[in-house]
């Protein structure tokens, strides 16, 4: 029984000492499985290795590039979103009278969109109809100015 106890340790040491587990393959980004469905799948985001060091610790940003939306790779990645969504939402049964239930109930409610003060002046974007249209504010209690009705354009 002795001699069993001490192959222990040893046992124990061995095992600790063997070389690690290969590291698991990190998976690669999946595109949603909508081929099947005579979709084809969405082009997958642009990555970069930028990182942030923020008190003492490294935080990896891949998507930072996505951030610069004037720059021709990021454009042409939304572009291929945009035109991926639209393929599935095209699909989509009863999506026209949706939309047009959401069109009108933005042209009947009167929704602020935008809030923008300077020094002694208010900005103010409102929906009320299909387009939104630009209002001034001079000073406090002054009603409401029209800079810019969209409904004029839209005529």
């Amino acid at each position: 029984m002795r001699h069993h106890l001490s192959l222990v340790p040893v046992v124990g040491c061995l095992a600790a000492c063997s070389p690690p587990a290969p590291p698991a393959e990190t998976p690669p980004a999946y595109a949603p499985q909508v081929v099947s469905a005579g979709v084809s799948a969405p082009v997958v985001a642009p990555t970069s290795m930028y990182a942030d060091t923020l008190y003492g610790v490294q935080v990896r940003d891949p998507y930072r590039s996505l951030e610069d939306t004037i720059a021709p790779s990021v454009r042409t990645w939304v572009a291929a979103q945009r035109a991926y969504t639209d393929s599935l939402l095209a699909r989509t049964v009863g999506r026209d009278s949706l939309t047009q239930l959401v069109n009108m109930a933005n042209r009947a409610v009167p929704t602020l969109d935008h809030v923008r003060d300077v020094a002694t002046r208010t900005f103010v974007t409102r929906w009320l109809g299909p387009a939104p249209s630009l209002y001034v504010i001079d000073s406090a209690g002054a009603p409401e100015r029209t800079l810019l009705d969209a409904d004029l354009f839209a005529r």
